[in-house]
């Protein structure tokens, strides 16, 4: 699904906005698959396997850098972006049980927490 959000040809603001929300929905719906990745990078060779991304991910920075040229986001490095992006998304998923436990929620509530959070991460992106 993200590859669809990635690919469709929407101007940034709205494929950022999209990613969030596809992102936190789809972990949020498997909420051990970002746990699942973490392990797989860690046993494999994901980097042989994963070369045809590449190409993707190439592009994704580069319309990043044309947004940043715009001034349309923070002038960084794109693929700070990128993690950084990711890190707001993907972090809270597999921290959940900890912070589930810290700030004393239970599941219901800590799916509106990162419902909430799909905003807060654009707007930090889109002040």
């Amino acid at each position: 699904m993200i590859d669809e959000v990635m690919d469709a040809p929407t101007p940034f603001k709205k494929k950022i906005e999209n990613l969030i929300s596809v992102f936190l929905k789809e972990a949020m719906h498997f909420p051990y698959r970002e746990l699942f990745i973490i392990t797989q990078m860690n046993r494999h060779d994901v980097i042989t396997a994963k070369k045809s991304r590449a190409q993707k991910a190439n592009a994704f920075l580069e319309e990043i850098q044309r947004e940043m040229d715009k001034g349309t986001i923070k002038t960084m490095n794109p693929r700070h972006f990128t993690i950084n992006l990711f890190s707001l998304m993907a972090y809270p998923m597999v921290t959940a049980p900890l912070n589930k436990i810290l700030f004393g929620l239970n599941d219901e509530e800590y799916t509106a927490l990162m419902e909430e959070r799909k905003q807060l991460i654009f707007e930090l992106i889109f002040p």
